[in-house]
């Protein structure tokens, strides 16, 4: 998403919990600028884990958010209604937010496939294909998660 939008010199990804006032004001003080190619991104990671001030400062920085900058959440958090620490209501940030949930878009059998293979090439299971699916189905196809099973032995016959 961030490649279709900018170059790499304008992109700028950060993790929730480094999301301090002064990049906050940094982002907020290059907002009027339009950036000499494409456009400008953030990539907001592990978004679960904002602040409650961080969430506050984005319901207002998103509404007038110019039309060359995207700000990307990413979070292996589904469904999350609520932040993790603050335990702040998440429904008014998500409402300015267009949600992509890549864990729904048919992702389960293409990386079962390929952690099936790499097991296989490593020696690390000899299990079925069908196997490997239901191991990254039952990690929600998170792909990390479902690695984490394969080396403690989750494909092993």
């Amino acid at each position: 998403i961030a490649q279709t939008v900018a170059e790499p010199y304008e992109t700028q990804e950060i993790d929730a919990g480094k999301l301090t006032v002064s990049v906050r004001t940094e982002w907020e003080q290059m907002a009027p600028y339009a950036p000499m190619s494409q456009g400008r991104a953030y990539i907001v990671n592990e978004a679960h884990g904002l602040s409650k001030d961080a969430v506050r400062w984005f319901l207002s920085y998103l509404d007038p958010c110019p039309s060359h900058t995207v700000v990307i959440f990413t979070t292996t958090a589904d469904n999350q209604a609520e932040f993790e620490e603050t335990k702040l209501d998440a429904r008014p940030l998500l409402s300015r937010c267009i949600e992509i949930a890549l864990t729904s878009q048919g992702l389960c059998k293409p990386a079962a496939e390929r952690i099936h293979a790499v097991a296989a090439e490593l020696g690390l299971g000899g299990a079925s294909l069908a196997v490997a699916e239901r191991v990254v189905a039952e990690c929600k196809n998170n792909l990390r998660a479902a690695w984490g099973r394969v080396e403690a032995g989750g494909l092993m016959v």
